[in-house]
């Protein structure tokens, strides 16, 4: 049975990018738990997929350094495990869906989303290999005030 694709945004690679990712803890006396220059496999402006040395839970809330090649500080998002599971290589490959943007608590601001587009618009090709125009949709930048979810679901 072939798989449906459900995902609105599209996927690109950045040669060279990693993500360091933070499990905060939600006891005060117990450390977060973290992992730093994880292998970008993909990305989207709703998700991104990479791999860790261990598995990670989906439903697991994140937060997320992706550093990019590009001079710039790293996009600082935040987001949900999805899905994990273990590669050959005895690493962990996993799927995050971002939390949405906007100005609302827990969002991620709406400049992460403003450099995804720039990345999208960089990386991103179409089967002829021009790449894609990309912009910033308000289905995932959404008013100031209210929260929108993002539009990147399903498996890789």
């Amino acid at each position: 049975m072939k798989s449906v694709e459900r995902r609105v945004c599209n996927r690109f690679n950045v040669p060279g990018a990693s993500v360091t990712w933070t499990q905060p803890s939600r006891l005060p006396f117990v450390s977060a738990t973290a992992e730093p220059g994880c292998l970008v496999m993909d990305m989207s402006r709703g998700g991104v997929r990479f791999l860790a040395s261990r598995p990670l839970k989906p439903g697991a809330y994140l937060e997320l350094e992706i550093d990019v090649p590009d001079g710039k500080s790293p996009i600082r998002v935040s987001g949900r495990v999805v899905w994990s599971w273990l590669r050959p290589a005895r690493s962990y490959e996993v799927g995050v869906e971002f939390e949405p943007y906007g100005d609302v608590a827990r969002a991620n601001h709406p400049e992460a989303l403003r450099r995804m587009v720039g990345l999208e618009s960089r990386f991103a090709c179409l089967g002829d290999g021009l790449p894609e125009r990309a912009s910033i949709t308000p289905a995932l930048l959404g008013p100031p005030t209210e929260s929108v979810p993002p539009r990147w679901l399903g498996r890789a």
